[in-house]
């Protein structure tokens, strides 16, 4: 079941320095036992402001902000549990600055970090337990120096250097 409802709203992010007003479109979307499954905003036919997910439960899976049809700013996602899934940032619709990945214990997974929609600069993984599992360095989406893989213990398995994509030397 889907509900659409029209709303005279103001949406002001101060850490996005945005500022919107305007009649806003307000699209739901339920679960047959009646709780929401989807909530968005739109503005001109374009999603425009909070849009949210949620489970069958109520829980909180996802939330992200638009601005004109493009996601910008913090994008959470979330285990059915609750915990952090992922801390994403965007910025006119690509990833930009730092993304992290979350175990559902709340322990990092992944680290990358992303320049205009493009990796860019250190990308790491890490095991269950804390220990880096591989460390990469990005540039302009290439790997560009060393690559480097580590058992769950931290000992160094396996390391490659590349410039700009291309593989120099493995060891």
């Amino acid at each position: 079941m889907n509900k659409q409802t029209e709303h005279e709203l103001s949406i002001t992010d101060g850490g996005l320095h945005l500022q919107s007003k305007g009649p806003f479109t307000i699209l739901r979307a339920y679960f047959s036992h009646g709780l929401v499954k989807s909530e968005a905003y739109y503005l001109e036919n374009q999603l425009h402001g909070k849009s949210s997910f949620y489970g069958e439960d109520g829980q909180l899976l996802s939330e992200s902000w638009f601005w004109f049809g493009k996601k910008v700013g913090r994008c959470v996602q979330f285990y059915p549990s609750g915990a952090l899934y992922a801390s994403l940032f965007y910025r006119e619709g690509k990833k930009d600055g730092l993304q992290e990945y979350f175990y559902e214990d709340a322990r990092i997974k992944t680290r990358e970090h992303f320049v205009n929609g493009t990796l860019d600069g250190l990308s790491s993984l890490y095991w269950p337990n804390g220990q880096v599992k591989r460390q990469s360095v990005f540039q302009q989406g290439r790997r560009h120096g060393m690559d480097q893989f580590f058992n769950e213990k931290g000992a160094l398995l396996d390391e490659t250097q590349y410039v700009h994509g291309q593989c120099i030397e493995a060891t």
